[in-house]
Parts: C-alpha cells; structure tokens; sequence
C-alpha cells in the first residue's frame, strides 16, 4: 500500500469519526430535551398524557443506552457506525410518533439533518426508506397505541376550533375506513414531505460542501503557497551561502593571479598565471549562471547599463574560449564590421555572460571545423541601435523537431550522440532570458549534421560616433590579459578594510601596493567599532558575512556611536552575495555603494576614485 492511500483512507476514516461524533452528540441533545420536556410533564407544566409520555420515553431511552452500549464497544471510525446512530435516531422518532403524534411533526426532519453531516447520498437514501417505515409505524401506532386524538384532529375538514366547539368529525368518512384514510392523509403526505425535505438536504450539503471544499482548497492554497515563499526562501538562502562559499576562494585565487601579472617579468610565468585567468573566469561565469538561473525563475533579472567599449567586449570573449578551441583544434574567428560603433551603453556584462555561452555550446558541439563571430550594428537613430551579433559553428547541428524546445530549462537532445558532452543544459535558457530582459531576441538556425547559427539582437544606445574599424585579436601568449593600469601613487587617501578572513585583507592589499593609498585592515566588526571611534577614513570597506557581527550589524552599530569619527564616511560592502534585491537592500540599509567579488583592481579604484572626491 502506497503512503499516498494510506494517507487517503486515514483521512476518510478521521472524516467518518468526526460526522460520527457529531451525530451522537444531537443525539445525546435530543434525549437530554426529551428528559427535560418528561420532568416539566411530570410537574404539570405541559398537558402532554403522563402515561403515555413515561412509556415513550423508557422505551426510547432504553434504544438510546443499547445505541451507547453498541458503541462503546465498537469504535467510531468503523464504516456501519453511521448506520447503527442513525438507526437509534429513526426508532426513537418513531417511538416518539407513536405516543406524541402531534408533538413529533417537527421533529421527523431530524433524521435527515443528521444524514446531511455524513455528506452521503446513500446515507441520504437510506434514511429516507426507514423514515418511510418509521412514519407508517408511527401514525398507526398512534392510532392504535398512542394520542389517536390527535392523530384525528389532523385528519379532519375544518378547525380545531370548530371541531372541539361541535364535539364530532365533520368528515364522516373519516371514521368509516380510518387504516385507508391515515394512509390517504397522513402517510403519502409525509412521505412526499420526505422527498421535499431530502432534496432541500441535499442541497444543503451541497452548498455546505462547496465552502467547506472552498475552504479547504483556500487553506491548501495558502499552505501551498506559504511552503512555496518558505522553500524559495530556503533556496535563496542556501544560493546565497553557495555564492559567497564560492566566490571568496575565487576572489583569492583571481587577486593573488592579478598580483603575480602585475608583479612578473617571466613570460613563462605570465603564460601560466593567464591561463588561470582564464579558468578563474570561466568558474566565475558558471557560478553567475547558476545564479541567474535563481532570478530568472522569481523575474528579478538585474540589468546595469553604463559605456562601455565594443572592443574589449570581444576582446574578453575570445580570451575566455580561445584555450577550448585549442584544446579542440578549432578555428575562432571574428568577423567585426569596421563601421560598428567603438563605444556604446549597455549592460556589457550581460552581453559577454550571452557570448560566453553561445560560445562555449558552439565548442561543445563541434569536433572539427571553425566557430565564427560576427557583429554589426544597425542604427535606428543618431543614439540607438540594434547591436547584432552572430555565432556560427561547424558542429553537429540540431533536429529541426527539437528546435522548438531548445532554449527550455535542462534541455538535453540526441542524448546517446552526445553523452559524453558536458554541462546543466541552462546556458541557452539563460541566453534567451537575459536577451529578452535587456528588450532583445534570440534565434537559431540548424542544418543537423553540418551547424548551427545563434543570432541575437540587444538594443544599444550609441555614445558617440567612433567606429571600431579593423578589429586585431590581441595574442596574449606572453603578455598581461589583466589591466595594470595603477602608476604609483596615482591614488591618495585613507581607507579601513573589514574582513573576517586573512587572505581577503592580503588580496586587498596586493590590489591597492604602490597605489598611494594608505590602507588599515581589521578582521571583525568588534575591531572596526574601536576603529572609527580612533581614525578619520575617506573610505571604509565592509564585509558582508562575518562571524558575530554581520558588515550590516556592524554599520548600524556604527551609526549609534556617539564619538564616532566617521559618521559621514562613505562605506561600500564587499559581498559574495551576487543575488537579486541585493542593490536595494544595501541602499535601504544606508551604504555609498558595494563590490560584488572577487574584487578586480580596476572596480576598487573607480570605487576609491569616486567616493575620494577623486583625488590623484
């Protein structure tokens, strides 16, 4: 038995425990009213016969005990439990009908109340014919045994009034064949009553189970969409932890690799620290995918223009895939139209994230051959444009059958061709997504077996009229692919470093040598409280994920220091964290600004530049 029908008949035999227990509850209700109305009889108080009321209700108490009695040894989940309660129900009712005839009208609609809880049509059904039975029982017994007064009073043509007044039947009909004419008057009527009150029950129930259902799915909604926020919450976090796990050995390894290009003179050494660039690079592309991936499914895609230089965007490309062409002995080439604009605004991080990727499924794919980039630029007006740019392959193409599906979540195609091709099978969904957020397109051309083309169109905005011209692919073999633009002493100021691990402070430092900038460091945000009460800074720089207090607990902490020093100090966070909502957050918060790492020398200078009122 699977859990998911033991979990279904546990809650239909808790269902049938609780209609049960509410059963016997009206039941425990109706003989405890019973009792009442028989002692206010018994005193005088009503005119109900006294003996006949006794003898109704020690028999009726006595099916109410035995009903107790059966149930006490039976539990009430067990499925015939309903139909003994309802059972005692209908004999007392009719025990009741027999001596009470004109006092138990009212009250034959009890029943199907009752059955109604159950939400059953065939608790319903079943009902009604013991209710048919219990009426005919009921009427000829009063008849015969019970208040035949009153089962007279109701069968006759005119008032009770004029009745009691002239002392006889009007109807003398009526006493000539009273078994056919209870039948004619009393019983079918009932019975026909029944059918009406049946139906309104049903109808009832309906309405009762409809908001009851209503209810159900509204809290199973809410519930669903409670463990939804809790589960996208959890995924944030642990995305969060995972970035900034991630990222801190990166932003290590990529400082110390940026310090070593910036310090050797061996081309030996260059060549190698380049290549770990570059590897450095790739791992920190794969970890934004992943994170994207995180946005693209909540809708928080975070879209930054600035200028930026078309050349160095191409330039990076092809330094991040060269060595895998290599590997793969093929030929990259790059086709760029010499009248494409030199400088244009955008967010030129996204497009290279989309290149990259179009790139590195180009070299998935393809086992021989060449992968060519082509870019031009169609104007639209004297500021904006369509920045087009194409990659073609010689690889193994795609079905057209599959095309339909290529840019969906994990996409995998021609598995058993290509089992031994890695990777999450999200770059193209992330290529699509981040095309379309910054108001663009993606598409593809296949012929299976000889290639691929992937074209996206990104709008631009033009900076000014320099064109790229002839584009010269920079051979980086011996050379620094990392800027080295910091002349000593070209920076000035003072600035405090905040930082629970060592190896960070060492970076930041290598980053900034011979730079001019005076730099303190401490590794915790107790330290840094001592700090500012202590030294004036220009700029103070904050770790977010620190032990015992946050960079966020530490700067509101800050602010609430009477002799603090640097009230007005600009402080920008260092975070791991390359998440969604992370800008607003830090803004809400009260920082000047932040650096998402591994930190790169050419960011933390514009940073310091900015905020030191650029001082040189």
């Amino acid at each position: 038995m699977s859990h998911r029908t033991e979990f279904i008949l546990e809650h239909d035999a808790q269902r049938e425990r609780q209609s049960n227990k509410y059963v016997l509850h009206c039941f425990d209700v109706t003989m405890a009213v019973y009792t009442i109305v028989l002692v206010l009889n018994l005193v005088g108080i009503f005119i109900i016969d006294k003996d006949l009321m006794t003898k109704s209700y020690m028999v009726n108490l006595f099916v109410y005990l035995f009903v107790k009695l059966v149930l006490y040894k039976n539990p009430l989940k067990e499925w015939y439990v309903k139909y003994i309660i309802l059972l005692g129900v209908l004999i007392v009712h009719t025990v009741m009908g027999m001596y009470l005839t004109y006092h138990y009208i009212i009250l034959s609609v009890l029943p199907f109340l009752y059955a109604v809880i159950y939400a059953s049509k065939k608790i319903m059904v079943y009902t009604y014919i013991f209710s048919v039975i219990s009426t005919v029982f009921a009427v000829y017994g009063g008849y015969y045994f019970g208040l035949c007064d009153a089962n007279m009073i109701l069968l006759t043509t005119t008032t009770l009034k004029k009745h009691v007044a002239e002392g006889f039947f009007i109807n003398p009909v009526i006493n000539e064949n009273p078994e056919v004419t209870l039948a004619l008057y009393y019983v079918f009527p009932r019975c026909m009553v029944y059918v009406v009150v049946v139906f309104v029950c049903i109808s009832i129930y309906k309405i009762v189970n409809e908001g009851m259902l209503k209810a159900k799915l509204s809290e199973e909604l809410e519930k669903a969409v409670e463990n939804a926020q809790h589960a996208n919450r959890a995924k944030t976090d642990f995305l969060s932890s995972v970035s900034h796990e991630i990222r801190t050995p990166i932003n290590v390894m990529l400082g110390m690799n940026e310090m070593i290009l910036s310090e050797t003179t061996d081309q030996q050494v260059i060549e190698h620290a380049n290549m770990a660039y570059n590897a450095g690079q790739n791992l920190l592309y794969l970890v934004k995918d992943i994170l994207d991936f995180s946005k693209i499914e909540t809708g928080k895609i975070d879209i930054n223009e600035r200028p930026y230089k078309t050349e160095d965007l191409f330039q990076e490309s092809y330094n991040m895939v060269i060595d895998r062409t290599k590997a793969k002995s093929l030929q990259l080439r790059m086709a760029i139209d010499e009248k494409l604009p030199a400088n244009l605004s955008g967010d030129v991080h996204r497009i290279t994230q989309i290149m990259i990727n179009l790139l590195t499924n180009a070299i998935k794919y393809t086992d021989e051959g060449a992968i060519e980039v082509r870019a031009a630029f169609e104007k639209q007006d004297t500021e904006h444009g369509l920045f087009k740019i194409d990659v073609e392959d010689t690889g193994i193409g795609i079905k057209e059958e599959n095309l339909k599906d290529l840019f969906s979540k994990y996409a995998r195609f021609d598995l058993e061709r290509n089992e031994n091709v890695e990777g999450t099978g999200l770059g193209l969904n992330i290529v699509q997504s981040l095309t379309k957020a910054m108001g663009g397109t993606v598409s593809v051309k296949s012929i299976y077996g000889k290639g691929s083309t992937f074209s996206i169109e990104i709008p631009q905005k033009v900076i000014n009229d320099e064109v790229i011209g002839i584009f010269h692919i920079k051979n980086f073999g011996g050379k620094k692919i990392v800027n080295d633009e910091i002349k000593e002493s070209s920076l000035k100021g003072r600035v405090l470093v905040v930082d629970d691990l060592d190896m960070n402070l060492v970076v930041f430092k290598g980053l900034l040598k011979n730079s001019g900038v005076e730099i303190d460091t401490c590794i915790s945000g107790t330290l840094c409280l001592d700090m500012v009460v202590e030294k004036k800074y220009d700029i103070i720089f904050m770790d977010h994920m620190m032990p015992i207090m946050n960079g966020i607990e530490t700067f509101r902490k800050m602010k609430e220091l009477d002799n603090n020093k640097n009230i007005d100090t600009p402080i920008v966070m260092l975070t791991a964290n390359a998440l969604s909502g992370i800008e607003e957050m830090y803004k809400a918060e009260g920082f000047a600004d932040y650096i998402i790492k591994p930190v790169q020398r050419n960011n933390l200078c514009e940073i310091i530049r900015k905020y030191t009122n650029n001082i040189c």
